[in-house]
């Protein structure tokens, strides 16, 4: 009994959405279909099976820079995954890189080996978040020279978290290790916001979402980007628009001149004596 426990807990990874994966000697094909259905992510399984035609991960080089877009989930097994990351970065030939962010969070593992291939590149990196950064994605931002956020994004800090099979053992183990996931992720928020940890562990403890204005209150964010079109703003082209807007005030009605009585008079006159000469 005790061997046929150990070959299924051998065999159940546990999986942490903020977080990582645990696989203990786990069949990789068949963890495919065991985290989805453990986890009930039916969604999971056509996303298994297009992994290399639905990836999330784009490169454009712009001028001197090179944009990488994180726009999917981090994971070894079905999103962008830190080769992918460090793959994108070597093709940067050391540009200077922006860090494009919208990703809810992911495998912290991948996430961790990104933030080493943003720390060891040459060129200066710079986080872009155009919509979500979220659990292991917000420690991917703090790693990056400076961060910017649009001004309708969002910032999620909370705890790793995981799923896990087996006895009270295994459970006060994997309590541990999240535990310990969660300190270090912590101590990154520490350093990029110059608060001490303990604050950070409380935001992380409440499942904290932060729009823009706050991020940037709370050190995680350094500048807001702008992208609302302020209607009371004036006009690129304000100074045309008064013409426009005021020609049927400007239009002044044509004026009749004042008749010439004495041409007219003159006119009568010899009209009248051509009449005479006529008659």
């Amino acid at each position: 009994m005790a061997k046929e426990k150990m070959q299924r807990r051998n065999h159940l990874p546990m999986l942490s959405m903020a977080g990582t994966v645990v696989m203990n000697k786990l069949n990789i094909g068949d963890a495919k279909s065991q985290i989805a259905a453990l986890a009930d992510f039916g969604h999971l399984a056509d996303r298994f099976a297009n992994k290399s035609k639905d990836i999330g991960l784009n490169v454009k080089n712009i001028g001197d820079e090179a944009h990488i877009y994180i726009d999917d989930d981090i994971s070894a097994f079905y999103g962008i995954t830190a080769k992918m990351v460090t793959n994108a970065f070597e093709k940067a030939h050391n540009k200077d890189i922006v860090l494009h962010i919208n990703c809810a969070g992911g495998d912290v593992m991948q996430a961790r080996a990104m933030v080493s291939t943003i720390v060891a590149y040459e060129g200066k990196v710079t986080a872009m978040i155009d919509g979500l950064c979220a659990s292991a994605a917000t420690f991917i931002a703090c790693a990056c020279a400076s961060v910017a956020m649009n001004d309708g994004g969002l910032f999620m800090v909370h705890n790793a978290s995981g799923l896990c099979w087996g006895d009270h053992v295994d459970m006060n183990k994997q309590a541990d290790i999240l535990l310990k996931i969660t300190n270090t992720i912590a101590a990154d928020y520490a350093a990029k916001t110059g608060e001490d940890k303990e604050a950070m562990l409380a935001l992380m403890d409440a499942e904290t979402f932060m729009n823009a204005d706050e991020a940037l209150e709370a050190g995680f964010i350094d500048e807001i980007i702008e992208t609302r079109h302020d209607k009371t703003a004036e006009p690129k082209n304000a100074a045309k628009l008064p013409i426009a807007e005021n020609v049927a005030d400007n239009m002044v009605e044509p004026v009749e001149p004042e008749p010439n009585y004495e041409q007219l008079r003159i006119k009568a006159q010899a009209r009248a004596l051509e009449l005479s000469a006529d008659a």
